[in-house]
């Protein structure tokens, strides 16, 4: 299996100016619990931490310096928890820390009741994909970019795939059918405390999607062989883990399907395996004769690709809902009709086989 997985840079840290700045901020704070709490957040750096994301943290501490002494344990603990939910950009503003932190120190009604409450509703929000859609390039449908925060953390983003089977159905309804291709950003931390991105792609590109039902079972294969990419790279055997998923864009392509018709020249590869029969037919009925050349035993007579196998023979197939050259599509009927189970393999851009029309 080729690896697909492109690797940037491994970032080394932020530039020492940016450092210096949070530094400052720090060093003009007089109490000795938030200096604390700003080196923390300064340190979260090296979890993959966002510096604007840290310095809103550190920002909402140092103009509430002053609220923090006056205040009584509880609010302060939850002053620290709201700096750690901005560095972390779980909470993506600080007029939304400033809300919380005034329910804090209203004192009506049940303040912690009411605080608590809006602390589930971030709660809830962090993780879920930021969801958009791009216009493709020519041979796509359509783009969905799936964004996440950094509380997605590990393999879980993938499972919010499932919750784009509509779109994906959709596109599929408006298309006839359609492929797939996933690709994961994902963000990799190593024990020196040094930080990679990766791109990973799903090799799942080719197969055939038309029905409901294919597009969970094809998500599914997509998600295994993300991750069975992760755990086969080298950056795992190097200690490397999922800190998170930043982003998935999962590429709608409409299926432009390949059409059964006369002999042609097949490529070395699959001529030398020995293992596909290549009827010389001269008309556009290839797909009868290779079912055919299978269920009457010619696969294993001399000669099995010379037409003269198959002019006489009179068979109970029903073949009345094809129209040769036959479709991808049509091909679902004749299997209902006759039946019978049809397997279509291909060779993709590397040569390498792939299943083009499984049966169902």
């Amino acid at each position: 299996m080729s690896s697909n997985i492109e690797t940037m840079p491994r970032k080394k840290g932020r530039p020492s100016t940016k450092l210096s700045k949070l530094n400052d901020i720090k060093n003009a704070v007089s109490n000795e619990d938030i200096k604390l709490k700003v080196d923390n957040l300064i340190s979260s750096i090296a979890t993959g931490n966002s510096y604007n994301n840290i310095k809103r943290g550190i920002d909402f501490l140092k103009s509430h310096e002053q609220t923090y002494e006056n205040a009584d344990d509880y609010t302060k603990e939850k002053m620290l928890y709201l700096s750690k939910k901005l560095a972390k950009g779980q909470i993506k503003q600080t007029r939304r820390s400033n809300t919380l932190l005034n329910i804090l120190l209203s004192g009506k009604g049940d303040v912690k009741r009411k605080f608590e409450k809006e602390i589930k509703i971030i709660k809830a929000q962090a993780g879920k994909a930021e969801i958009t859609t791009e216009s493709a390039m020519k041979a796509r449908v359509k783009d969905i970019i799936l964004k996440f925060d950094k509380k997605a953390k590990g393999f879980k983003p993938l499972d919010q795939l499932f919750k784009r089977i509509p779109d994906i159905k959709a596109s599929m309804n408006i298309n006839g059918a359609i492929t797939l291709q996933i690709n994961v950003s994902l963000i990799v931390g190593f024990t020196d405390g040094t930080i990679d991105t990766f791109h990973i792609h799903s090799d799942k590109t080719n197969i055939l999607i038309n029905s409901e039902a294919n597009i969970k079972k094809e998500m599914e294969n997509h998600i295994n062989d993300i991750k069975d990419k992760f755990e086969t790279h080298q950056f795992k055997k190097s200690g490397g883990t999922i800190r998170s998923i930043e982003k998935i864009r999962i590429m709608i392509s409409q299926y432009k399907p390949l059409r059964g018709s006369s002999y042609f020249e097949l490529p070395d590869k699959v001529k030398n395996s020995g293992a596909c029969i290549n009827i010389k037919n001269e008309d556009n009925e290839c797909f009868k004769y290779c079912v055919q050349c299978v269920l009457y035993d010619i696969i294993n007579k001399p000669h099995p690709e010379r037409m003269y196998h198959y002019k006489n023979i009179v068979d109970d197939l029903d073949w009345s809902m094809l129209t040769f050259p036959i479709n991808f599509n049509d091909i679902d009927k004749f299997e209902k009709k006759n039946n019978i189970s049809i397997n279509i393999i291909g060779l993709n851009d590397k040569k390498a086989y792939v299943p083009m029309r499984p049966t169902k």
